[in-house]
């Protein structure tokens, strides 16, 4: 009895497709025994009465049933060695299988642990390149972190609204936390005697210094044709171009207005500059975290995306976080 009983809990786990499947074989085994078996007995009966004609029922019957339990027993015999062997066969497929699936997850988490070591390799370096611009500009120290951060949870936030929960993806999210950095690489090409000059600019040099958004855009449009397929140097790419576009069309060096704009261009406009309301740099004082907001409040609309401001307030205590974490030291 314990033996039928644990059989019937191995039929009934869900986690054990083996034993059903084998109790289904068996049920189909002792079915096709039974009708084997009539057939037999009906064939045995016909003959004797077609050609014993002197036997009688007794002789009738007993052939009948001699010859069905001949039938039943070879069938039976048989079909056990085959329930046997096609139980054994799907328990050793089955065993393989785990084995299999868990190799596959072994191999995906070392996977997933090498794509992130090459992204934070990655990131790394892109970093290091992108303060050869910030150094020149006299804006060093943590600013590309924060502000790479800033533009991350921003994508975050967005990513959760209908209007845009189907473009920026997780991968969108990775590439903007990677190519927001990029924003300023085209400084590097403009002359010294511009972007060190510690007053106004001249309508000639601030002309100059517009030019480091197609410097950086151009550099990075070069790299990411040479790559030959779309990659965080394509957004890369956008950000350089068009993160000092207004939403309202009054930026450059091309004034598109509104959604002509790209997102990650937008994204980092904002980050970019609530970092630098927030921060201390050579010519002022860093705002409070209040001030920062009304500034970016006045500016909603005008400079920057409406949806940005709007993201923002709804995490807003996660930039303050990543502020005062990556504060700069006196």
């Amino acid at each position: 009895m314990r033996f039928i009983k644990d059989y019937i809990a191995r039929v009934k786990d869900p986690k054990n497709p083996t034993a059903r499947l084998s109790l289904i074989s068996f049920a189909l085994i002792v079915a096709f025994a039974l009708i084997l078996g009539n057939f037999v007995s009906y064939y045995l009966a016909s003959q004797i009465q077609k050609y014993g004609v002197n036997a009688s029922r007794s002789d009738i019957i007993s052939s009948i049933i001699t010859g069905w339990l001949i039938i039943m027993f070879f069938v039976l015999v048989g079909g056990l060695v085959m329930h046997f062997t096609l139980n054994r066969t799907i328990k050793r497929s089955h065993q393989q299988n785990m084995i299999l699936q868990y190799e596959l997850v072994e191999y995906s988490k070392e996977l997933e642990t090498n794509i992130h070591t090459v992204n934070d390799i990655q990131h790394a370096a892109i970093l290091g390149l992108s303060k050869l611009a910030e150094y020149r500009d006299k804006e060093t120290g943590l600013h590309l972190i924060r502000m790479s951060l800033y533009s991350k949870i921003l994508a975050e936030e967005l990513s959760s609204w209908d209007k845009y929960k189907f473009y920026i993806t997780k991968e969108y999210i990775e590439s903007i936390y990677t190519s927001s950095v990029l924003h300023d690489i085209g400084k590097v090409g403009i002359p010294d005697r511009v972007l060190l000059k510690p007053g106004q600019f001249t309508d000639e040099e601030w002309a100059i210094m517009q030019t480091h958004t197609t410097i950086g855009g151009d550099a990075l449009k070069a790299a990411s044709e040479e790559l030959g397929y779309e990659s965080f140097l394509t957004m890369g790419k956008d950000v350089a171009y068009f993160h000092h576009e207004n939403f309202d069309g009054k930026g450059y060096p091309n004034g598109v207005t509104g959604d002509e704009i790209p997102l990650s261009a937008r994204i980092v406009a904002f980050a970019d500059a609530y970092d630098a309301i927030t921060s201390k740099r050579v010519y002022k004082e860093a705002q409070g975290y209040e001030e920062a907001k009304d500034m970016l409040r006045k500016s909603s609309g005008k400079r920057y995306d409406p949806d940005m401001f709007d993201a923002f307030l709804n995490i807003e205590d996660k930039f303050i976080e990543i502020a005062e974490e990556h504060k700069e030291q006196a």
